[in-house]
């Protein structure tokens, strides 16, 4: 059943709030990601696109775009990765998230 004020604004169908998308498709990364890594140190640059409906499938894909060695901790390094939510291949968010992961060459 479409609410009210989602009827008002043009939905046909409930919206999902897009944080509620955004925690979905952080949630969705952390087992390729960082799972065995260490802290999540924030995520930036969140770009929300298409809404996203009640009983939608969502996707997410990463890929690293950026590293470095850190500098308070020489055992690890920060790795910067870009993830997009899709459903049925519209993209409904994009964002880049850091996390701090040990180094391989220091174990």
């Amino acid at each position: 059943m479409v609410g009210e004020l989602a009827r008002r604004r043009g939905f046909a169908a409930l919206p999902v709030s897009p944080y509620l998308v955004l925690a979905i498709a952080i949630g969705l990364s952390v087992e390729d990601l960082s799972e065995s890594g260490g802290p999540f140190l924030g995520a930036d640059d969140v770009e929300f696109g298409e809404p996203v409906f009640v009983g939608a499938t969502l996707n997410a894909a990463s890929r690293v775009v950026r590293r470095r060695e850190s500098a308070k901790r020489p055992a690890w390094g920060v790795v910067e990765w870009e993830t997009i939510g899709v459903v049925a291949d519209a993209e409904v968010v994009r964002f880049r998230r850091t996390s701090l992961v040990r180094r391989r060459d220091e174990h």
